[in-house]
């Protein structure tokens, strides 16, 4: 997985919270953040392992292509899981 930056302001809008709750978030003053941090793995395409300790937890439970597959699933809007759920 390549590495890439991304600012404050960028993460701000990906979720789409005020500049204020991430300052907070950032001196530890309240954890309402928990609840993004699945969006924001979504959202940048990484697992909640990766997004927490810099890289992938490997369990044997699903290959790195099986996340991927899920991981773009859960973006999808929900006539497009439809789809895919008929094709299964």
């Amino acid at each position: 997985m390549q590495k890439e930056r991304i600012t404050e302001a960028e993460i701000q809008e990906l979720i789409g919270v005020p500049r204020g709750s991430f300052s907070n978030w950032k001196r530890n003053k309240g954890q309402s953040y928990y609840r993004y941090l699945d969006i924001i793995a979504d959202r940048l395409g990484v697992t909640l392992d990766y997004l927490m300790r810099g890289h992938e937890t490997v369990d044997g439970s699903m290959t790195k292509e099986e996340t991927e597959l899920l991981s773009g699933y859960r973006r999808l809007p929900p006539d497009g899981k439809r789809v895919i759920a008929d094709n299964m």
